[in-house]
């Protein structure tokens, strides 16, 4: 009885000193292994999106035409709604991010509770948030990934003049991305049972 106790709670003693380094590594990890599926060039950030939207805004403003305000209106909408979503997009980024750094600094002291028997459960539980979380940041990685190569061909593509028809591809796909991105990647994460 004394060895077991001794060797369990030196573990959970072991994991309460390492925890913080280990839960980002897990996130790290995961958030590596989607940026190189995906062909991003380093991990995801919030301003990836933003960047691209801020880009054809500025492509899409050497189109505007003072002969032609109807069509300055269209072109001026589009861009907006294409920046919302992506706004919307970078929001989705942040938060993961966010909670994934509070859960792995600020949830040090559930992993206290794992020199007890009767609460080790609250000390595990720590990691599979931990996972839970890492899994949804590595889908959401992914989506917004793929979603941004997909934008970065119409948006090299776009000509100086930025037609509307391109334009509305492209918010057509930063659309359906924020879709995805706020749905997709919690069912990943409750994968894990208790991390989702």
């Amino acid at each position: 009885e004394f060895t077991r106790f001794a060797i369990t709670t030196g573990f959970f003693w072991w994991l309460l000193i390492n925890g913080p380094g280990f839960a980002m590594d897990i996130i790290n990890s995961l958030r590596n292994i989607a940026a190189e599926a995906s062909g991003l060039p380093r991990g995801l950030n919030p301003s990836t999106p933003i960047d691209i939207a801020f880009d054809i805004i500025a492509k899409a403003a050497s189109s505007y035409s003072i002969t032609s305000p109807m069509d300055n209106l269209s072109i001026f909408l589009t861009t907006l709604a294409i920046l919302a979503c992506m706004a919307i997009v970078a929001a989705n980024v942040l938060l993961a991010l966010v909670t994934a750094w509070i859960i792995a600094y600020a949830g040090i002291f559930v992993l206290g509770f794992g020199g007890s028997r009767w609460t080790s459960d609250i000390a595990v539980n720590y990691f599979r948030s931990v996972a839970g979380i890492a899994l949804k940041i590595m889908t959401m990685t992914l989506l917004v990934g793929i979603a941004v190569s997909i934008i970065d061909g119409y948006h090299s593509d776009l000509s100086e003049g930025a037609p509307m028809d391109e334009l509305l591809v492209i918010f057509v796909v930063s659309l359906v991305m924020v879709i995805l991105v706020n749905s997709v990647p919690n069912v990943v994460a409750g994968l894990i049972p208790g991390g989702g």
